[in-house]
């Protein structure tokens, strides 16, 4: 809830800052899939690729994905 600085509740400001937040928030879980995508098909294409790393970037995008579709309306 946001209260003006005379006291007032004002929920239309409150609805805006957590649409602005979520808003944000997936643009930031869109670019990070983007990016994994990118990072993982240049490591598939390199034959002598770190596997720890690949491991890791499948991961981070195995959970940005989950992220995505939490923030999916149902």
């Amino acid at each position: 809830c946001v209260v003006s600085r005379t006291g007032h509740y004002n929920s239309s400001s409150a609805v805006m800052a957590h649409t602005v937040e979520g808003s944000i928030g997936n643009f930031i879980v869109d670019e990070n899939i983007v990016r994994y995508r990118k990072l993982i098909a240049t490591a598939e294409a390199d034959p002598s690729r770190d596997e720890a790393r690949y491991q890791v970037l499948l991961r981070l995008l195995a959970d940005e994905v989950a992220k995505a579709n939490e923030a999916k309306p149902r």
